[in-house]
């Protein structure tokens, strides 16, 4: 499963209000709907967690390979979940906000087990993904601060002055 967050774009609804608010959790959601085909597979299926729900969670379809789903591939659609969305957030919010859009993705993995509860399973997968999410944030700010670095360091970025 991966878990797409928007909370940390919910001070939106603070300044536009609740339906707004409501409206550009849609738009989110046609967007990751939008991805089948594309980032996600066609038969992918996208949830909201709740009726006015702020996350959003991809149940994956089996692989095709007959072998198992392993973490690397997990995590490599979640960045690319993360990435496709991102870019398309960042030219939907200028119209309500001007701040850097963010937005955490996680993912996990269940195995079917009889002896369990099929509902304590999935309320455990939910609950890893979110703890992922947020890793997954902090991973994401570290890695571009790295990049920063580096081209400064590196001496790919230049400060021109220019009299006025």
């Amino acid at each position: 499963m991966i878990l797409v967050d928007i909370r940390p774009l919910s001070h939106i609804e603070k300044i536009h209000g609740s339906e707004v608010y409501d409206r550009f959790i849609e738009k989110v959601g046609r967007m990751l709907l939008d991805l089948r085909g594309k980032a996600l597979r066609k038969t992918d299926t996208v949830a909201v967690s709740g009726e006015h729900g702020e996350q959003f969670m991809v149940f994956l379809s089996e692989k095709r390979e007959a072998h198992p789903l392993k973490q690397e591939d997990l995590e490599i659609v979640a960045d690319k979940v993360h990435l496709a969305l991102l870019s398309s957030i960042f030219e939907l919010t200028p119209e309500y906000t001007h701040e850097t859009p963010k937005l955490s993705v996680g993912f996990a993995a269940a195995i079917q087990n009889s002896m369990l509860r099929p509902e304590r399973v999935l309320y455990r997968l939910i609950g890893e993904a979110q703890m992922m999410a947020q890793y997954q944030s902090f991973r994401f700010g570290t890695k571009s601060k790295e990049k920063l670095r580096s081209l400064i360091h590196d001496g790919t970025i230049n400060t021109v002055f220019q009299p006025i």
